[in-house]
């Protein structure tokens, strides 16, 4: 998950549509092979020449396919009453103290 968020970081934070518009789906598939198989497989990273929506559509897949949310299930509802705290400082308070209650892993 950390190279897929590093490349967005390095190579998408300026592209338009980058959660929207689908990668290849040939090219999202052999990446996720590579992940699943082995996460060593990219240890030298992903590609830089890999167009920067499959790297995305990879990312969304592994969250999709996680056993349980990122979220978690048991925290859901805290989350959701975060957003109805107007104060932003205070909601900031708030979403950070339900992170720190995510298992490490999570966080």
């Amino acid at each position: 998950i950390k190279y897929c968020i590093n490349f967005i970081k390095i190579h998408g934070l300026e592209t338009r549509g980058i959660f929207r518009i689908s990668g290849h789906q040939a090219t999202v598939d052999s990446l996720a092979h590579l992940f699943y198989v082995s996460e060593m497989a990219l240890i030298g990273g992903i590609n830089p020449a890999t167009d920067v929506h499959v790297v995305a559509e990879l990312l969304k897949k592994v969250l999709r396919d996680l056993p349980d949310p990122l979220f978690t299930y048991k925290l859901r509802a805290e989350f959701i009453k975060c957003l109805d705290v107007e104060d932003e400082p205070q909601r900031i308070i708030q979403y950070k103290k339900h992170f720190s209650q995510l298992p490490s892993v999570n966080r």
